[in-house]
């Protein structure tokens, strides 16, 4: 399909080649940060808790594509409206830090992205948002060699060395870890809340809402559980319950575009 200009769309996309400057922050940041997709926010709800999280933080780029990749600026706003994964990996290029060791997926020069760039919080998927892009980013090596950012970054290593099957950390980053991610189920308790009442209020979708919201809260009873018995929390998990929330929240809308048409 080929698209003409679309209203609110920069009109060129930024390429960086091989000895130019990084671009600050500019026309695309701007659009990503409106959140003009259904798949990312409905009203005032953005649908990630990731990207709600990075939405806070400083913009430091232009998110910038190889220029090998003949993307053009309609095709990448489509890419962008089509998965949240590749929404999140928009904002990590936006607000990350660029890897010190940049991973085997960006040597390789695959996907769009022509830097390799981390977020490196607890809460955040430990991969690069040029893994990310258009796919969950489970074996991005960043993960696998459990690579640790400068001093710099904020919460820095608290991952480090990571396997793929859980985290694995000291006793002190282990107390640390849970405290996160258990402020982190805070917010998820929050949603779950919202979709509570949202429900009550709702005569179309009820059961399809209730569903979705049992799944979630299931899964979030699981993490607690292990947070609970000081077992590992396995990344997967955590996952799994951003999951099921976005999930809920797709059902939601269903439900108000039902009562609307109703």
């Amino acid at each position: 399909m080929y698209f003409h200009n679309i209203p609110g769309i920069p009109s060129s996309l930024p390429i960086l080649k091989p000895g130019d400057p990084i671009p600050e922050p500019g026309p695309w940041s701007k659009h990503i940060e409106r959140l003009p997709w259904s798949i990312a926010k409905e009203g005032d709800l953005v649908k990630s808790m990731f990207v709600k999280f990075m939405m806070g933080q400083d913009k430091k780029r232009e998110p910038v594509a190889r220029p090998t990749m003949g993307l053009q600026p309609e095709r990448w706003n489509e890419d962008l409206r089509s998965s949240i994964q590749n929404v999140e990996a928009v904002f990590i290029q936006m607000v990350g830090h660029e890897a010190s060791v940049r991973c085997d997926h960006c040597l390789a020069g695959r996907r769009i992205f022509a830097l390799c760039v981390v977020v490196d919080e607890p809460g955040i998927p430990k991969c690069c948002g040029n893994f990310m892009y258009g796919r969950k980013g489970a074996k991005c090596t960043i993960l696998q060699h459990g690579q640790i950012q400068p001093v710099s970054v904020p919460n820095a290593g608290v991952y480090g060395g990571v396997p793929a099957t859980g985290l694995q950390t000291s006793s002190a980053s282990s107390v640390r870890l849970r405290a996160d991610i258990t402020a982190c189920l805070d917010s998820v308790l929050v949603q779950l809340q919202q979709l509570s009442t949202l429900q009550q209020r709702q005569a179309i979708a009820v059961v399809e809402l209730e569903s979705a919201a049992e799944s979630a809260s299931s899964a979030l009873q699981a993490v607690q559980s292990r947070i609970g018995k000081s077992l590992p929390v396995r990344y997967t998990d955590v996952v799994g319950v951003r999951n099921f929330i976005q999930a809920a929240a797709r059902t939601k809308g269903s439900a108000l575009a039902i009562s609307k048409d109703s």
